[in-house]
């Protein structure tokens, strides 16, 4: 059964990294992926063959970069998900919600994309709406 562990990060920031620690050794050509989606649509996804997810003993170590860390919404929106694969064989280890903090960066630039209230986009969730509608 996989474990449930939130994790919270702080929106524009590439440090501290998240951990995960497994529950016993990962078996021989183990490897891990880890994919975040908000609004019903992948931000983007992580792994341990490419090198952007690394495993260290039983410790597997996401650092996101600032990319990934402004992609997440701010606020209780994003889920994760951490998949072990061996062959043919796909387990689900950990998931739980990703909560963006913050984010108010001043190397952050301008607001990129559209600005129009729509149902698609991820900060635009339903909760968010509603204030609109009043």
């Amino acid at each position: 059964m996989p474990i449930r562990t939130d994790v919270s990060l702080w929106r524009g920031n590439n440090a501290p990294e998240i951990a995960w620690t497994l529950a016993e050794a990962p078996p021989e050509g183990a490897a891990f992926f880890l994919a975040v989606e908000a609004g019903g649509r992948t931000l983007f996804t992580r792994d341990t063959p490419s090198g952007s997810l690394l495993l260290a003993g039983s410790t597997l170590r996401w650092s996101p970069s600032l990319a990934e860390s402004r992609a997440i919404p701010q606020g209780r929106v994003a889920r994760y998900e951490i998949e072990q694969r061996v062959d043919d064989v796909e387990t689900t280890l950990f998931f739980g919600d990703v909560t963006g903090l913050g984010g108010v960066n001043a190397d952050a630039g301008a607001p990129a994309g559209a600005t129009m209230l729509d149902a698609a986009d991820p900060e635009n969730i339903p909760l968010f709406l509603l204030g609109w509608l009043a």
